[in-house]
């Protein structure tokens, strides 16, 4: 689970104020924070540390006398947030309909993102929009791998060589790999790290941006 501090984010920084009768700023004491998905309904923990196993907060975290939460710093999940923040009586002083770390939560999805794909078995393998990540297990060799116009895509794509046979990742046309304008050859599999490469779309050509095994 990625986390991030959510002393990062504006609104919800200890400590935990309140304005009193008198119009004076002071700590709220005895309030609440109540964390919820952002449909405001479903509760969601905060977290107490961002190692190892992580603990949850009680929902709500009680603030203390000096406007903090008994434990701090105040850590979130990836994804949005909602946070009410009440008195000691329970009277909200404050609704945040959505709040999110968006840079956690890009970080823990680009994981996953990058590795939808396919394993290839069969030669020539054309690459889909839909794959980000290809993997070559097969016998025929050489394996080509057609690369689609760099026009259609928009996302980094990477090719990795798990297989016995070379892997000649190929662009389409007359469009080239980095000024090589025939194709870019992934030796066959032997000690780790595997044969890989990773791909980013220009205008009219792709680049690579990273190497392993080669």
């Amino acid at each position: 689970m990625s986390t991030q501090p959510l002393a990062l984010l504006p609104y919800v920084t200890p400590p935990f104020l309140k304005i009193d009768t008198d119009g004076n700023l002071v700590p709220n004491a005895g309030g609440f924070i109540y964390s919820f998905e952002t449909d405001l309904t479903t509760p969601k923990a905060l977290w107490t540390n961002a190692s190892g196993t992580l603990v949850a907060f009680s929902n709500p975290i009680v603030i203390s006398a000096d406007g903090w939460p008994a434990t701090a710093p105040i850590y979130v999940q990836t994804g949005g947030y909602s946070i009410v923040i009440k008195d000691s009586d329970s009277v909200t002083l404050k609704t945040i309909s959505f709040l999110e770390d968006i840079g956690a939560t890009q970080f823990g999805s680009l994981g996953n993102f990058q590795a939808s794909g396919t394993i290839a078995t069969s030669s020539p393998y054309t690459v889909p929009d839909s794959d980000n990540l290809v993997i070559v297990n097969s016998a025929t060799d050489p394996f080509i791998v057609q690369l689609p116009a760099v026009a259609s895509r928009t996302k980094q794509l990477a090719v990795k060589n798990v297989s016995a046979v070379e892997v000649r990742v190929t662009p389409n046309g007359a469009e080239e790999i980095d000024a090589i304008s025939a194709y870019v050859a992934l030796p066959a599999k032997g000690s780790p790290p595997v044969p890989g490469l990773v791909l980013l779309p220009s205008a009219t050509a792709w680049w690579i941006i990273g190497t392993s095994g080669l």
